[in-house]
């Protein structure tokens, strides 16, 4: 090799090194894609390195899982305080790219972030059982914490356990020994000949007066829409992003919403 050839190939490969040098350090000087603040909660440089590192790991484990991610940094704030009001629940403000943790339950521990996560990344969706339902389904999936309304359980079995505490309120007390019975006891309330539907669903996500008849249907929103993804779809993210935004289950399932409400209510009368 000639001295001109030798002094060229060693100036590109300084280049390079540069190039590569350069995109190292950005990328360790770039904002993490979703931070933490603690605005109203004393906590240690570990503890808030620790919880750091977890909403992290969510954001990954969410964003690769729906195959979509915001557009700007994600901002999740511990506070009691927001705009001069209390806060009273874990609230994402999708479009502003920004969670409000209260304090109280960051205390607790039972902090919903892998759900509220998925509430910004995956943004608005055509009805609320959806929109609950895949944040429901994600924190089941990749939440580190416990949180509402499963709280560490699976969704199958915390609403086995929900649907059973409703229908023994609606019979006096007397726990179904079933969970066919504990739907049917719960079906009943709404009128003869009706069946459970995302309609009735829908309605009860926003029944503050029935904290029990609330918490059985941001389970039920959860358990619709993983069977959807995991029974039908098979697991096609993509597909159900289309439903998602557009709340067309025919056009992309090739199934109507009532008949696959219809073998999603089979699939939890047997406990699944």
């Amino acid at each position: 090799m000639s001295r001109l050839a030798t002094q060229m190939l060693c100036y590109l490969l300084l280049a390079l090194a540069g190039a590569w040098f350069g995109a190292a350090r950005a990328e360790a000087e770039a904002p993490p894609p979703i931070r933490v603040e603690f605005a109203d909660v004393e906590f240690g440089a570990g503890e808030r390195a620790a919880m750091q590192a977890m909403v992290e790991r969510e954001y990954r484990k969410v964003v690769a899982f729906l195959g979509t991610g915001p557009h700007s940094p994600i901002e999740m704030r511990v506070t009691d305080w927001y705009r001069g009001e209390a806060v009273r629940v874990t609230t994402a403000y999708s479009w502003r790219g920004l969670v409000v943790i209260p304090s109280r339950v960051f205390r607790m521990g039972v902090m919903p972030t892998a759900h509220e996560i998925a509430h910004v990344v995956a943004g608005h969706g055509a009805n609320q059982v959806l929109v609950e339902g895949l944040a429901v389904h994600v924190h089941g999936r990749f939440g580190e914490q416990p949180a509402f309304p499963n709280f560490r359980m699976s969704v199958a079995a915390a609403l086995a356990q929900s649907l059973s505490r409703v229908a023994a309120d609606s019979s006096g007390g007397t726990v179904p020994a079933s969970d066919a019975l504990a739907l049917s006891i719960v079906e009943r309330e709404l009128g003869a000949g009706r069946t459970l539907s995302m309609v009735d669903v829908g309605n009860w996500l926003n029944d503050l007066d029935q904290p029990q008849r609330r918490r059985a249907a941001y389970l039920m929103a959860g358990s619709f829409v993983g069977y959807v993804v995991e029974d039908v779809l098979k697991g096609d993210m993509a597909a159900f992003m289309r439903i998602y935004r557009s709340g067309d289950y025919a056009g992309v399932t090739g199934q109507s919403l009532a008949r696959l409400e219809a073998a999603w209510r089979i699939k939890i009368a047997a406990g699944g």
